[in-house]
């Protein structure tokens, strides 16, 4: 804001001079009427000590005296607040004439009263005298001249009087004389000095406070803010017009309640009131309020005054209306603190929450409980209906999850992706694990998702904080183990934290750490377990399966490994190593033998397993068609584009495709016609149970539908997990193409596959 030079009272040296002639006249107004007092007590009482001298001479000195002294107090008894330069020229003219006849008179005072005197009223007369030249000196000390006038004039008369009067001892007199109106004259200067700069001081004061005042007006009319003044019972007696227009308010209607009792209820005013009452002053202090039927924001501040005996008077100070800024502050605070999909709370302030609340002592309502929530079918969903559905999607299950965990006074926060973390008060890990089974039980109901029904299914990890010892990142550790194990366990369940968790934990991490070294080292191995034709048993090519026998640990699965090399990314690297190794291995076998390697729905995600698989195939040689890839439906569900492209290029080739473990996932008839498989792969689930049996529904129907599907799709159809000559049967009379199972063989490692192929030869 800037003030206009036209606006601030200009104080030029003239003015400055005026104000402080103004105030040396002012000063003097004010002592007049006790000299003026003093003189005439003089003047009547005097006369009564000089019975000697002639009546009238002394009779008319005392009527002069108090006639110029009634003159001169009424030159200043209708002294005007405010005079003009050429008034004050007047005033001061006056003045000096009549402190000069004055002096003139005191000074013809000792050569009426010395002559004929005694010694007693000789010293009598000088000691009036003295009194007189000093009282009158220092009285009139605001004016340098008059003061200076009054010492001279009068010591002029004494030391005529002295000369006159022909006293024994005269220059001791003189001397004396000479000394004290010197010291007189001194300390004149001296307090006129003093009261020049005092006089100087308060007309720049003056100016400053006409400074500000004008400065304070324009502020007013040109700012959002506005000042305030209340007094010693804080009712406002001065209100700014913007104060006026903030509140809706007449000046009069606000001084009818205390400033209080006006602000009461709104929020933040306790810090005010707290200060208030210990009269101590408050800066910039945040209240909310409701006012124009709108929530409005003021910053106060005011400092408290008192007078000059320290008795408070009340509160001056400023307001400000930053609504806006508040209202940009709060929603920067809000997008700080909330995730901009699902409006959730976001994982830095959920992190602070949960720090607050488990530093917080305990209560009886129970301990703080954290919850970890990740939905299991986001990805598939995601991947097959798009990123604006999957938003929609996790929108529409923050919602709900909201709605559900507000009446149980639990905060929800979204961590990122698919993942979500909840935080609550319970008295017990029943109570938390009943609370997360309502909202599985909830979540069962589908979700309306851009006119699609579909079903959340999450898998949830819960812990509870066990003490002081377990701090924010161990404890979301914690959830996240109980978490894992849920998904472990198939998903869309609740899981508590266990201490057995750390310790698979811990051996599970020991297992990647031994998985990357064995692939690093060549640790692992293939086996191969053969594929014959139905009628005559003898193989036509062989699985590659993948063995991995640790030194510590011996033999250990793929159901346990390969989910870890998916999970660690070590995948890419692993199936790598397994389609080179299948081809040098099959380089090696007669040509008529084929090799089938399965491909990780990882692997489909990039183009690197394309270039492997051209790389192994030229370098050892072989021609596409001995090569078959196995893929699940779950590979063509959560990458179907990409697949789609990938296994073009492999059909182009030559390259044989194979659908694995068909009939266990969706079974969609669509991935039949989408993708270009050469063969089914039937899952042993249902070869397992041909013919039925005790309490075992029978999968010959099942079996025999996929037979006749294959047929006229012209794919070959391969039956896994034939254990039984009654299998093998069966599957013959229904005329499978191919069988694979531990009745035709057994997965054989490299040295046993050459044997038996050396043999059959």
């Amino acid at each position: 804001m800037s003030i206009s030079k036209s606006a601030v009272p200009a104080r030029t040296p003239q003015a400055t001079r005026v104000m402080v002639e103004h105030a040396r006249l002012a000063y003097i107004r004010g002592i007049i009427p006790f000299a003026v007092i003093f003189q005439c007590a003089c003047a009547l009482v005097i006369p009564f000590f000089s019975m000697h001298m002639p009546s009238i001479g002394m009779m008319l000195w005392s009527v002069a005296i108090i006639a110029i002294a009634m003159v001169h107090f009424g030159l200043f008894h209708r002294f005007p607040t405010r005079q003009s330069e050429k008034a004050l020229k007047r005033i001061k003219k006056r003045f000096l004439q009549y402190t000069f006849a004055l002096a003139g008179m005191w000074a013809i005072f000792p050569l009426l009263a010395l002559p004929g005197s005694d010694p007693i009223h000789q010293a009598v007369i000088g000691l009036v005298l003295m009194s007189v030249l000093g009282a009158g000196s220092f009285t009139r000390a605001a004016s340098l001249t008059a003061s200076l006038g009054w010492i001279a004039i009068i010591s002029l008369g004494a030391f005529i009087s002295i000369w006159a009067c022909a006293f024994d001892r005269p220059l001791l007199l003189v001397t004396f004389l000479t000394f004290y109106s010197g010291v007189s004259a001194l300390l004149s200067w001296k307090i006129s000095s003093i009261l020049c700069h005092r006089f100087q001081n308060e007309a720049e004061l003056v100016r400053r406070n006409d400074f500000i005042e004008v400065m304070l007006n324009e502020y007013e009319h040109s700012v959002s803010d506005w000042i305030w003044e209340t007094n010693a019972g804080h009712f406002i007696i001065h209100a700014s017009p913007r104060l006026l227009r903030v509140t809706g308010m007449s000046e009069r209607a606000l001084g009818r309640a205390s400033a209080l009792q006006h602000l009461e209820g709104a929020q933040g005013i306790e810090a005010i009131e707290t200060l208030v009452q210990a009269r101590r002053p408050f800066k910039r202090l945040i209240i909310c309020i409701d006012a124009h039927s709108s929530r409005r924001w003021w910053e106060i501040s005011g400092k408290p005054y008192f007078d000059d005996r320290g008795e408070f008077l009340g509160y001056r100070g400023v307001g400000s209306d930053i609504t806006q800024r508040q209202r940009a502050h709060l929603g920067m605070t809000y997008l700080a603190e909330h995730d901009s999909l699902t409006k959730l709370r976001n994982r830095a302030w959920f992190q602070q929450h949960l720090h607050v609340t488990i530093e917080k002592p305990r209560t009886s309502q129970g301990v703080p409980v954290l919850f970890m929530l990740d939905i299991d079918n986001f990805k598939p969903l995601n991947d097959q209906w798009g990123h604006a559905f999957g938003d929609s999607f996790l929108i529409a299950f923050s919602e709900l999850l909201k709605i559900l965990c507000t009446p149980e006074n639990i905060c929800a926060s979204r961590q990122g992706g698919d993942e979500f973390a909840l935080l609550g008060i319970f008295k017990s890990e029943a109570a938390a694990l009943d609370f997360a089974d309502r909202l599985l039980k909830r979540f069962d109901i589908p979700l309306n998702i851009q006119q699609k029904e579909v079903q959340a299914r999450f898998s949830i990890g819960l812990t509870l904080h066990a003490g002081a010892t377990i701090n924010v990142q161990k404890l979301m550790q914690q959830a996240d183990l109980a978490l894992y194990e849920a998904k472990r366990r198939g998903g869309h369940c609740a899981v508590p934290y266990y201490h057995q968790l750390d310790l698979a934990a811990r051996e599970r991490r020991q297992l990647i750490t031994d998985l990357r070294q064995a692939i690093n080292d060549k640790g692992m191995e293939l086996y191969f377990q053969p594929i014959v034709m139905t009628g005559s048993h003898q193989p036509t090519h062989f699985e590659a399966l993948l063995r991995w026998n640790n030194p510590t640990r011996g033999f250990i699965g793929p159901d346990v490994f390969i989910p870890l090399a998916e999970e660690t990314g070590l995948i890419h690297a692993l199936g790598n190593w397994v389609i080179d190794q299948a081809c040098a291995v099959l380089s090696r076998l007669p040509a008529e033998y084929g090799v089938a390697v399965n491909l990780s729905p990882h692997q489909l995600k990039t183009d690197d397993v394309l270039h492997t698989v051209e790389t192994a195939l030229a370098t050892h040689g072989l021609a596409p068609s001995r090569l078959t890839l196995e893929v699940t439906e779950s590979a063509l569900m959560h990458n179907a584009d990409k697949a789609t492209r990938l296994l073009g290029h492999f059909h182009q080739r030559g390259i044989r495709l194979a659908m694995d473990d068909f009939g266990t996932g969706y079974s969609s008839l669509a991935y039949l016609d989408q993708f270009p498989f050469d063969i089914l792969k039937v899952d042993r689930s249902f070869i397992k149970r041909l013919g039925g049996g005790d309490n075992v529904k029978d999968s010959t129907p099942i079996v025999e539908t996929i037979m006749v599907l294959a047929r006229q799709l012209g794919l070959d159809v391969i039956a896994e997990g034939v254990e039984t000559r009654q299998q093998a049967e069966t599957l013959h009379a229904m005329d499978c193409t191919f069988l694979q199972g531990y009745y035709l063989g057994r997965p054989t490692p490299l040295s046993t596959l050459m044997e038996n192929c050396a043999r059959v030869t």
